[in-house]
């Protein structure tokens, strides 16, 4: 278990993000549930006569070779403690046993001279161009004039009424797409998505398309849009605009990550600039961080020991200290397709399943 200055820092279970909510703003916590995602709280046991305190949050997502830090929050009276330090290092150590080369912090425009200079004074040293991101309400989307002047084509439907054998070809089909933008394993995010505001695009039988869409409350993420052409996907964005122009609350909040120019240029056709906010990247290297920590004993904690990495917070704050947990990223019983064979291997089950009934 990791220990800065009497606080604690543990992996936090998603039974207790609603214990974080106060941190995070931005909902970051969301998107928890993509593979390779985690969130680490910082607690003050002892603050109230024995009841536990909330100090801090951060959340993480992973990406090819990096972790990305998505949000960190210190509670202000816990600040000046080197908790987020603390926490800073803990996420390099973890890329360090994935085998990751880098670390990375996402920063929104109104964090930039807020929050730049403390990460920089660390080891995030580095600096690279980021895709913003549009943060609006479904309202101000589908009331643009763009979608009252489009028919929504035939040959998209709804994720729910799409064939066994379509649903197949999605892990193959994203990757050669032409237009693709993926958060993650593929098997993972269809059942994760809202089947009736996602949607795909078939053409004689063929899989030619699709979006994918992670519904959390009020708030909703594409979290896969491939397509074979732009005007496809544009297709595509055009009946989940209709579908949530009749069932979704003008009050809702869609929030698009513009990890690829086509998906900036597509939104920027539809919305403008209306409601996007820009983001910067700093990063640091694992083996910077690896050669400096050589150098001096974990914060707070004496010399290290790779054997405690923290515990499980259980429930509304009941805390086991005994509840070791082996596996920063995510447990394997959640996420057992997380390689590809088992994600071809679950969509020839269903395709299979599914032959098998109308036989």
């Amino acid at each position: 278990m990791k220990e800065i200055n009497g606080i604690k820092l543990v992996r936090i279970l998603p039974s207790d993000y609603v214990l974080f909510r106060q941190f995070d703003p931005f909902n970051t916590l969301d998107m928890m549930v993509l593979p390779g995602a985690f969130a680490l709280g910082a607690i003050d046991e002892g603050r109230y006569a024995g009841k536990t305190a909330l100090a801090g949050l951060m959340t993480v997502t992973s990406k090819r070779d990096m972790l990305i830090i998505e949000w960190l929050a210190v509670d202000p009276e816990y600040r000046e403690m080197e908790i987020g330090s603390a926490l800073c290092d803990t996420v390099f150590e973890t890329a360090k046993e994935l085998g990751m080369a880098k670390v990375c912090v996402r920063l929104e425009e109104g964090d930039f001279s807020v929050n730049e200079a403390w990460f920089k004074d660390g080891f995030f040293t580095q600096e690279e161009e980021c895709p913003g991101v549009y943060r609006l309400g479904v309202g101000s989307f589908t009331s643009q004039k763009v979608f009252h002047e489009r028919a929504v084509s035939k040959a998209v439907k709804p994720l729910a009424k799409l064939s066994a054998a379509n649903r197949a070809q999605i892990p193959e089909f994203s990757d050669k797409a032409a237009v693709s933008h993926k958060h993650g394993n593929i098997a993972a995010l269809y059942g994760l998505c809202d089947k009736e505001l996602s949607c795909a695009y078939t053409e004689n039988g063929e899989l030619k398309g699709v979006l994918l869409i992670l519904s959390v409350e009020d708030r909703h993420y594409p979290l896969l849009l491939a397509a074979d052409s732009e005007k496809i996907l544009e297709d595509m964005i055009t009946y989940s605009a209709a579908y949530a122009d009749d069932n979704l609350s003008i009050g809702d909040t869609l929030i698009v990550f513009c990890d690829s120019d086509d998906i900036r240029s597509i939104m920027k056709d539809y919305i403008g600039d209306k409601g996007y906010i820009k983001r910067k990247l700093l990063y640091g290297t694992v083996d910077e961080f690896v050669a400096d920590s050589m150098e001096k004993p974990d914060a707070g904690t004496g010399e290290k020991d790779e054997s405690e990495k923290g515990y499980i917070l259980k429930g509304l704050f009941g805390l086991e200290e005994d509840d070791e947990f082996e596996e920063f990223l995510y447990d394997a019983d959640d996420y057992e397709e997380s390689d590809e064979d088992a994600e071809d291997e679950e969509f020839e089950d269903e395709a299979s399943d599914e032959e098998d009934s109308l036989n």
